[in-house]
């Protein structure tokens, strides 16, 4: 047995062929019957027949492995063939038939993307909004003459985007800073005619109405206490310590206007009075079913930080103390557990449920010593206090309606007044300051 190298290997020849011989005239007339028949087989040095005579040559495993070898190369040349070729593939050495296919390929994604750009050149034709080049070159002209020094950090960061977006070529694909973002959802809020007003005048950048919805809608509102808002506070108080954890929880009633509104997202009718849950809504109110005209809203303010937060809020027509105990209680939980911060203090107005919520409470605020109940022992951390506040400002003005306000014109003849409850003299700049607070 002769062995000869095979793809790198020393192999014998495994692969049966069958060879014929042709024996020829000189002169190209006659054929030759005579011939002969030999078979020649490519085999591996590890070939069983070496090893066991008396095995098959067609059931040696090794043979087998080698000979498939050539088979694999020529089912990878032929599939090679239909597949197109790559953009940085050599021409001399690609088959012609895969640069036809790469050929092919690029002119329908040249077809696609000039289909795609002749859309958008429409498209910008049709929403675009042209400015004057000469009241365009006026503005950059002024805001790149303005010194740095007579602007605050805010106002330098406004005119920055300002002249950016001005000097850009269109006004699509626009990112807006996020402060920019938060000063225009401030203003739509306040009047989104007045914005829409100052937006299409042209005079500067802003966004839509559709891009401040889609960030005003980035945690989908709902009555109650929503977990996503609350993940929100976690990550905004979550580098707080020590006193920098104080806040104050401030809740109060604003008129709303009833109506029913169908949400798409849930399914549900908005509008009817809702505490947020049902146990508490089957426990505190007469009916589900009458329409909201305010809302609860419960804000958190910070001690030592500048904290502002709106936590929840619930929809309700005429708040009563059993109303606002259960969730007032569940959000100082939701503060104290949850988000690892210690309300020290609620503020609210003087309305009569109030007042009365705060003197629910009389059992609770300790050896005070005080007839009048301003404290609370905290339920979810016993060691504090929360203390009730009544607003100032609204103090201030009950306090000139009940006896500033009538003496007003005695203050332009003597300049004083005796204040009738506790008989203490008032000066007229005094009086003045007051009542108008």
């Amino acid at each position: 047995l002769n062995i000869t190298p095979f793809a790198s290997k020393k192999i014998m020849n495994y692969t049966k062929k069958h060879h014929r011989s042709v024996k020829q005239d000189e002169d190209n007339e006659v054929k030759a019957s005579k011939s002969y028949h030999h078979d020649d087989y490519h085999r591996s040095t590890n070939c069983e027949l070496l090893i066991s005579p008396s095995a098959s040559i067609e059931s040696c495993q090794p043979c087998t492995a080698v000979s498939s070898a050539p088979v694999k190369t020529q089912k990878n040349i032929r599939n090679r063939v239909v597949t197109a070729a790559k953009l940085k593939a050599p021409i001399s050495k690609t088959a012609p038939e895969r640069i036809k296919l790469a050929l092919q390929e690029q002119r329908l994604k040249c077809a696609k993307l000039e289909k795609e750009l002749e859309e958008m050149k429409i498209e910008i034709e049709n929403a675009s909004i042209a400015v004057d080049d000469e009241m365009s070159k006026d503005v950059v002209s002024m805001l790149s003459k303005i010194s740095n020094k007579e602007m605050t950090p805010f106002m330098q960061l406004f005119w920055q985007q300002q002249k950016k977006m001005l000097q850009a070529s269109t006004n699509k694909g626009i990112r807006y800073h996020p402060m920019i973002i938060r000063f225009c959802l401030s203003l739509a809020r306040k009047s989104s005619s007045c914005y829409e007003e100052l937006r299409n005048s042209g005079v500067l950048v802003l966004p839509s109405q559709r891009t401040l919805r889609d960030y005003r809608n980035a945690i989908k509102p709902k009555v109650g206490f929503n977990a996503e808002v609350i993940k929100d506070l976690i990550a905004l108080t979550t580098t707080y310590f020590n006193t920098q954890r104080y806040v104050v929880l401030l809740f109060d009633e604003t008129t709303v206007k009833s109506n029913l509104v169908f949400s798409k997202e849930s399914g549900e009718l908005i509008g009817f009075t809702d505490l947020g849950d049902p146990e508490v809504n089957y426990n505190t109110l007469e009916k589900c079913d009458d329409l909201a005209t305010h809302a609860l809203v419960f804000l958190l303010r910070g001690v030592c930080t500048n904290l502002k937060f709106a936590l929840a809020y619930f929809a309700t027509t005429d708040i009563r103390c059993e109303q606002i105990l259960p969730v007032f209680w569940e959000a100082v939980y939701i503060l104290e557990v949850t988000c690892n911060l210690w309300v020290i203090a609620a503020t609210s107005d003087g309305a009569s449920p109030n007042r009365a919520f705060y003197r629910m409470h009389k059992g609770l605020q300790g050896d005070s010593g005080k007839d009048v109940c301003y404290r609370t022992i905290n339920l979810y951390a016993k060691y504090r206090y929360i203390y009730f506040f009544v607003m100032l400002h609204i103090l201030l003005r009950q306090q000139g309606t009940a006896y500033l306000i009538p003496a007003v014109e005695v203050l332009d003849t003597c300049g004083t007044m005796e204040c009738p409850s506790s008989g203490s003299i008032f000066a007229s700049s005094t009086i003045r300051m007051l009542t108008m607070v």
